[in-house]
């Protein structure tokens, strides 16, 4: 029996325009999970904006579809001590 599983996750890196409380600002990749267009970022960094921050403009966004491989008896043992 096989003890890995591969796992496909959906990530966006969004080049985001941060203008911050001291009037400052910076343009920075920020990564997401799932799948997202410009618009969809920019209404979740308007709920979700970074601490000092007034303003978040997203730029550009980039869908990548990731793999990655899971030791499944790993990952059981971690839920079960966590009690997930």
């Amino acid at each position: 029996m096989k003890n890995t599983q591969i796992v496909k996750i959906q990530n966006t890196l969004c080049k985001v325009a941060i203008l911050y409380n001291d009037n400052s600002s910076e343009i920075q990749d920020i990564l997401l999970i799932g799948k997202y267009n410009v618009s969809k970022a920019n209404k979740y960094f308007k709920e979700n904006l970074v601490s000092n921050s007034t303003t978040m403009q997203v730029l550009s966004c980039d869908n990548k579809l990731k793999q990655y491989e899971v030791d499944t008896l790993a990952l059981n043992n971690w839920c079960n001590e966590n009690k997930i």
